[in-house]
């Protein structure tokens, strides 16, 4: 398991976002940012793919827990 925090994903917030996979930290940042901030989700939306990709990234370099 990895974490990050949803600002370093691209995000506005400190919260802790953790995935034990990149897809799972994908899915969790989405939701957390759907859940949390919708208005820039709302706006993150058509850069999502890139978004993903950047996600992606960050989770490979990650440390491990």
């Amino acid at each position: 398991m990895k974490q990050l925090t949803c600002r370093e994903l691209g995000g506005p917030c400190d919260s802790t976002i953790t995935g034990n996979s990149a897809q799972e930290m994908q899915d969790n940042f989405w939701r957390h940012m759907q859940n949390q901030h919708p208005e820039e989700a709302s706006g993150m939306e058509s850069d999502k793919e890139m978004t993903n990709d950047s996600i992606k990234r960050a989770w490979e370099a990650a440390p491990n827990m």
